[in-house]
Formats: C-alpha cells, sequence, structure tokens
C-alpha cells in the first residue's frame, strides 16, 4: 500500500506538470489522489471523537464541524479556505487567472523583496501545516494506537 501510495503520487503529479502541464490537470490529479482522502480522514477523525465526547483542546471548538448535518458547510469551508488562499497567491504574485480569481484583481501586484519575503512565507503556512498533519496522520501505527482508537471505534455498541 504505501509504494501504491507513492507510485499514484508521483502519477498524480506527472501527469499534471511533466505531461500536460496544466495547473487545473495538476489541481485535479491531485486533489482527488490526496486532498479528498485527507480531508475525509480529518474528518471522520473528528466525527468519531466528537461521538465519543472526548476531550481534545485542538477539537473543542470544532466540534459542531463534525456532525452530518454540518458535512456540507465543512466541504463549503474547505473549498472557500483554498480559494481564497489560491486568490491571494494569484492576486498578489502570480497574475496567472485573472477570471478564475476576479475578485482578487484588485490587489496590488507585489514585486518589493523586501515584501515577499514576509508574504511568501505566510502564504506557505497553510501547505506547511498540511505536511506537519501528515507526519502525525501517516504515523498513526506509531501512536499507541491512539488515532486507530479514535478512527475505528465502533460507536455502534
Amino acid at each position: 500500500p504505501r509504494n501504491l501510495l507513492i507510485i499514484g503520487t508521483a502519477l498524480s503529479w506527472y501527469v499534471g506538470i511533466v505531461l500536460y502541464d496544466d495547473d487545473l490537470i495538476f489541481t485535479a490529479t491531485n486533489v482527488i489522489a490526496h486532498g479528498i482522502p485527507y480531508y475525509a480522514l480529518i474528518w471522520a477523525y473528528g466525527y468519531q471523537r466528537q461521538q465519543l465526547n472526548a476531550n481534545n483542546y485542538l477539537l473543542n471548538g470544532f466540534n459542531h464541524l463534525f456532525k452530518w448535518q454540518m458535512l456540507p458547510f465543512y466541504i463549503l469551508l474547505l473549498i472557500g479556505l483554498a480559494y481564497f488562499e489560491e486568490g491571494l497567491w494569484d492576486g498578489l504574485i502570480w497574475r496567472e487567472h485573472p477570471d478564475l480569481f476576479a475578485n482578487f484583481n484588485q490587489l496590488p501586484k507585489l514585486a518589493s523583496s523586501t515584501t515577499l519575503s514576509w508574504l511568501i512565507p505566510l502564504l506557505t503556512l497553510p501547505q506547511a501545516s498540511h505536511y506537519v498533519l501528515d507526519a502525525f496522520i501517516w504515523r498513526v501505527h506509531f501512536d499507541q494506537g491512539k488515532w486507530q482508537r479514535v478512527l475505528f471505534v465502533d460507536i455502534r455498541r
């Protein structure tokens, strides 16, 4: 399974970046192969924690997101945050998709190396956070089963 995951990731990057050199194709292959399962796993974990009434200082304020009724809102929230982040990248730095990010066209394109040296690390925080969270998720079996107990508990008992 681990090799299939690595092959699938390499294939999605190859198809979108090397073979087609197209942002939309890369985004689609990357989101389908990686993003959807990632956010589904986070939602499943939050749902199980909420069902178990487990105290978790990271999730307590967000427990309401992990109910079935809130699933559409959870998905829309993620899409909105992703669009906002990409809009900031496009509006402030790249200017490659003015039709897709029309609301961000009013932002000034930044060229100052000083400003960019502060802004780019801030814009990369969501991706950096993603990799830190990945470290915890993919090490699930090294956590004395805590993640597994929450994710795979049978709540019907």
